[in-house]
This record gives structure tokens, C-alpha cells and sequence, in this order.
């Protein structure tokens, strides 16, 4: 006879069946609350700005429409501030990453001076020369209106090569010494064997600098005065700032009849500056909690 080998359900307290429900309740409601605002928005983007005024609408649009979007999509501005934009984000973040990364490879080294440059490093964490002084600095390069001062002054955080030092060194040197011996260059070295093996750390640094590019406004505001050289976020701030007008708003985005209202175009206008970036995440996402322990546990 062939034995049949009962397995036994492992019993689990009543108490803690009580705390999993509470917790699973607990960061369920956490989530929507994160979740909701950024719904809802999307759902007045949607509705008819007169309808919307009502009130009662938190699920579905009650007046579909899309004229809000064709509304900002009719301002002369909006596609030249969003192609700025995705340049600006594209090239800050590629050039950021790998400035950074051969940096924080050759200080993962002992060359000389190490110890000198990691401390300039660290007090640039901790303290800055103000605005004013920054303000000047920037002029004196002549960096004041011009594309490069998107790209020039973000090319190195010393934060992001911590983490990846942290990374760096983690990587075996018996791996590095064996091409070595088969002859390739220490750039070689870097670019096939050591940017492959940190991937996850890389991952993770770029979505914070496409981010930080993508939702930064501040640098547009202070040193830039062209109209080419105007970001998203700067539009965004526009439309918020702008006073609620109706004719206004027909003379600035150049409407054809009264049927969107300001609070319409900037539920929308928000959606096309979140949208975008937010898309990024979920493919991203493997890598950011990965990397961030990688430089966590190993720094």
C-alpha cells in the first residue's frame, strides 16, 4: 500500500489574522489616499469646465470631453516648452549618469588624492555658496540663458557617487585583474564589465535625475530669459498663476468659443506634466528598490 502523507496546515493565531486584516486595511486606505488626488484631477481633465463647476463629480466625468486638452494643446507654447523639456531630460540624464559613474569609478580606486576629493565632495553636501554667489558663477561662465545651464551644472552629484562607489567596489577585482591580462583598458574594463554588472544602481540614479530634470522649474526661472529655452513646469506654473479669467484665458490660448474654463485647462495641463514621467516608473521600479539597498547595505 502506498502511504498518503497528510499535510499539516500550519495554525495561525486568531490575533494575527486580526493584525494581517488591519494592516492590509491600513496601507489599502494609505494607497488611496496617494492615489486618489492624482485620479480625480484626471477626471476633471476630462469633464466640461462649466459642468465641473457643479460640483459632485469624484468617480467618472459627468460631460466627457476632450476640448480641455485640445484647449493647451492649442497654446503656441505648449509643444515647444514640452520638446525643451523632454531634450533637456534626455540629455541631462544620460550625460549626468555617465559623468557621474566614471567619476565615482575612479574615485572607487586608489588613485592619489582620493581622500582630498571625497571631502570636497561631502562639504558640497552639507554647504553651499547661497544663490547670489551661484547666480555669479553661472554668469561669469556664461551659462545665463542658454541650453547648457541644464546640463553643465547637474553633471555631478556627489550623492549619486556615493551609491555608486558603494556599487564599484562590491564588484570583484579578480574580475577586473583577468581583463587586465587579456588586455583590454581600464575604460574598457568599465564600460564592459562594470557598467553591466551595476545596472540596478544605474537604473535607479537615472529616473532621479530624469525626474529632478523634468519636474525642475527653478533653474528655468532664474537663468534663463528666452522663450525657446522655457520648460513644462514653467508653462504649468503660468496657467496656475494666471488669473481666473475667462477672457483672459481666450486671448492666451487663443480659444475659439467659451467652453473650457481655467480650472479645466489646469487640471489638464497638470496631466500632461505628470503623465509623461509617471510612465517611466513602473519599468523602473524592479531596479530602484534594488539599488537603493546595494548602496544602503555596502556604503
Amino acid at each position: 500500500m502506498t502511504e498518503i502523507k497528510m499535510k499539516k496546515r500550519k495554525h495561525v493565531a486568531p490575533s494575527e489574522i486580526i493584525f494581517q486584516i488591519i494592516l492590509c486595511l491600513f496601507v489599502g486606505f494609505f494607497a488611496f489616499c496617494c492615489v486618489y488626488p492624482f485620479y480625480y484631477c484626471l477626471v476633471q481633465s476630462f469633464n466640461e469646465g462649466y459642468d465641473a463647476r457643479v460640483g459632485g463629480i469624484y468617480w467618472f466625468p459627468r460631460v466627457f470631453t476632450l476640448k480641455n486638452y485640445e484647449t493647451v494643446f492649442a497654446s503656441p507654447y505648449i509643444v515647444q516648452t514640452a520638446t525643451t523639456t523632454v531634450i533637456r531630460t534626455v540629455i541631462g540624464t544620460v550625460t549626468s549618469l555617465a559623468f557621474t559613474s566614471m567619476f565615482a569609478y575612479g574615485l572607487s580606486k586608489n588613485i592619489a588624492f582620493r581622500k582630498v576629493y571625497s571631502t570636497l565632495g561631502l562639504i558640497t553636501m552639507y554647504f553651499s555658496g547661497g544663490l547670489i554667489p551661484y547666480y555669479f558663477l553661472i554668469k561669469d561662465l556664461g551659462m545665463i540663458d542658454t541650453f547648457a545651464v541644464y546640463i553643465i551644472p547637474g553633471l555631478l552629484s556627489f550623492y549619486n557617487a556615493l551609491l555608486l562607489m558603494a556599487n564599484f567596489r562590491a564588484v570583484p577585482s579578480a574580475m577586473e585583474e583577468a581583463a587586465l591580462i587579456d588586455g583590454a583598458n581600464p575604460f574598457r574594463i568599465f564600460v564592459q564589465i562594470i557598467l553591466p554588472l551595476s545596472t540596478p544602481i544605474l537604473a535607479t540614479i537615472a529616473l532621479f535625475n530624469g525626474v529632478g530634470h523634468w519636474n525642475d522649474w527653478y533653474t528655468t526661472a532664474i537663468y534663463t530669459r528666452s522663450q525657446h529655452l522655457n520648460t513644462l513646469p514653467v508653462l504649468l506654473r503660468d496657467i496656475m498663476n494666471q488669473a481666473s479669467n475667462q477672457a483672459e484665458l481666450q486671448a492666451k490660448l487663443m480659444m475659439e468659443r467659451a467652453t473650457v474654463t481655467v480650472e479645466a485647462t489646469r487640471y489638464a495641463t497638470m496631466m500632461i506634466a505628470v503623465v509623461p514621467i509617471t510612465i517611466l516608473y513602473p519599468f523602473l521600479q524592479r531596479y530602484f528598490v534594488k539599488g537603493m539597498m546595494v548602496g544602503a547595505i555596502k556604503a
